[in-house]
């Protein structure tokens, strides 16, 4: 991944979180924690799969969802735009 491709990635993201090292695209846990808080998600790492698990918590309730999606993404740095781009989609589904 470029330092372009995370500048936008960053963009996407609402300027929410603060990209603590651009060479390595990694994300802080603070930011990560924020970023799960402010769109109701959680990731959960499936080693059966290998591949992170997204699970919605409804916010208008403050109650988790009991359905987990599968992401298709083996990163915390990858999964997370996956999850806030479907989480109106998966949270209407349900």
């Amino acid at each position: 991944m470029t330092e372009g491709d995370i500048r936008k990635l960053a963009l996407v993201l609402g300027m929410v979180s603060e990209i603590v090292s651009v060479k390595t695209g990694s994300l802080s846990k603070q930011d990560v924690k924020r970023l799960q808080k402010q769109h109701g998600f959680n990731l959960e790492l499936n080693p059966k799969t290998g591949f992170y698990d997204v699970r919605y918590k409804d916010l208008e309730e403050n109650v988790w969802l009991r359905n987990r999606t599968c992401s298709y993404f083996s990163t915390e740095f990858e999964a997370i735009p996956f999850a806030i781009d479907n989480r109106e989609r998966i949270v209407r589904q349900y």
